[in-house]
């Protein structure tokens, strides 16, 4: 019988194993412990930035209906139109309004500050514009309902990130919107929100961004036209309004009128076929409709004369332009 063959492990080599298997299993638990909180805290960032995205679709959809402007009262459907304050209304059977701000100042009545914004969106129940308690410091008061939609937002934090950014018809000038004025010409609203539960620390922080075309804008349009002499056709002229142009591009509606009376239209007088009724019992004589026209002066009317253009759009809005017109 072999006596080495059955000789056991010497104390000092069980104890080398189990220190040497305490510090694999330290370091295997401390990485573990690493792993688990790093994928704990990518679960609540990613979380914050679901929420945060679902208030942005909740955002972008209200936007894509935003209500028709009401031609009657030519006024916009936008109220404020700041970077971190946005209020306009819906196409909704109420047409409520809607306000969606960042507060970091705690004004909500809950713990807020650069590097936990809250983004509230605030709703009205009717129509009626939002009064000014309503449009005070975020959230303001006075809605119906109000809602965190996002929180632990750090666009204010050390930095001005605005949550909106704004776009205007091609016509608007590069500053546009710099005033309420503009507020009806604005396009396109673009949506970004910076997320980060644990700022200054791991993971980054994540960007949740959105683009919506303000499908319900509506300008009126703005009429052009010139004239000229038909070769051969004594007092005879092409009355040409085909540089009357559309902010939103859309087909119009063109009406020539002799005079120089004004013309007032009601919203249901704009989207009429015709509006030839408006020369009843004043100075103007209807002429006729189309981009162009051929007019023959009857004898007796004097030059220059007065031709008024009327252009509408689909949206009931219109404009006039008057212009002087040499008989030839």
């Amino acid at each position: 019988m072999n006596v080495r063959s059955q000789r056991g492990f010497t104390l000092i080599e069980v104890l080398l194993v189990m220190s040497l298997a305490l510090v694999i299993l330290g370091g295997t638990l401390t990485s573990f412990t690493n792993f688990n909180r790093k994928q704990k805290q990518s679960q609540i960032l990613n979380d914050s930035a679901q929420v945060a995205r679902n208030g942005m679709d909740t955002a972008a959809r209200q936007l894509r209906n935003l209500a028709n402007q009401d031609p009657s009262q030519q006024t916009t459907t936008i109220a404020l139109a700041q970077p971190y304050d946005l209020v306009f209304q819906t196409s909704d059977p109420s047409r409520k309004w809607v306000r969606y701000c960042l507060d970091t100042t705690g004004a909500g009545g809950a713990p807020a500050s650069g590097t936990r914004g809250r983004l509230w969106e605030s709703e009205t129940a009717t129509a009626a514009a939002p009064n000014g308690s309503q449009l005070a410091a975020c959230p303001g008061t006075g809605w119906v309902s109000r809602r965190v939609v996002a929180d632990r937002v750090t666009n204010r934090n050390g930095r001005s990130l605005p949550v909106f950014s704004y776009s205007c018809a091609a016509s608007a000038a590069a500053t546009c919107p710099s005033t309420t004025a503009d507020y009806p010409r604005i396009t396109n609203i673009n949506t970004q929100l910076y997320v980060d539960p644990n700022p200054g620390r791991a993971p980054a922080e994540l960007r949740v961004v959105s683009g919506i075309y303000l499908r319900n804008q509506n300008e009126k349009p703005v009429p052009a036209f010139t004239s000229s002499p038909v070769a051969g056709s004594p007092r005879t002229v092409i009355l040409n309004a085909s540089s009357s142009t559309d902010p939103e591009g859309r087909t119009l509606a063109y009406d020539w009128f002799l005079g120089n009376g004004a013309i007032s239209l009601t919203p249901e007088e704009a989207c009429a076929t015709e509006i030839k009724q408006k020369a009843n019992g004043t100075s103007l004589i209807y002429l006729g409709q189309g981009v162009t026209y051929r007019y023959t002066v009857p004898a007796g009317v004097g030059s220059p004369m007065n031709i008024q253009l009327v252009v509408r759009d689909p949206g009931c809005l219109y404009d006039t332009k008057v212009q002087a017109v040499t008989i030839p």
